[in-house]
């Protein structure tokens, strides 16, 4: 696996992922689109721009943290800080698009990329991941159709 040193030029590292996201019932989505959403599914904030997001949010009951509710396991896995997560939605917000990165490039398609993001790469074909993917995929489609 192929860790990346978080910093301001994120974007840049991550032009797979977002040239793979592709198309879906004829809308274009972004991992902008994927972001926002798995942002409002996990707590009901709304990520505005980076590194800024309304709405409150509180550490997960397996002590996920950030409006995306990032396990402390990934974050180990990132070799990012647990604490800077918890209080930088910027470098948050670069552990979770390095995180998506991750399973996208294990040749995951966006539902099972969503559904790896809520119960682990092993977890994805589980029924509450499969539903939290539709969940995210069908919000992220709607936010692309509304050019949010």
């Amino acid at each position: 696996m192929r860790y990346y040193p978080l910093g301001v030029s994120v974007i840049a590292r991550f032009i797979p992922l977002l040239l793979t996201l592709g198309v879906i019932h004829g809308q274009e989505v972004t991992v902008h689109h994927i972001m926002q959403a798995i942002c409002q599914v996990e707590t009901g904030c709304v990520w505005i721009a980076p590194g800024k997001v309304k709405g409150k949010w509180t550490t997960g009951s397996y002590r996920e943290v950030s409006p995306w509710q990032l396990a402390p396991a990934v974050i180990t896995d990132l070799r990012a800080s647990v604490r800077r997560v918890r209080s930088d939605c910027q470098y948050a917000e670069d552990c979770v698009l390095r995180w998506l990165c991750v399973l996208q490039q294990r040749g995951l398609d966006l539902r099972q990329v969503a559904a790896a993001y809520h119960r682990g790469y092993t977890g994805r074909t589980k029924p509450e991941a499969k539903e939290y993917a539709e969940r995210v995929v069908s919000l992220a489609e709607r936010l692309a159709r509304e050019g949010k």
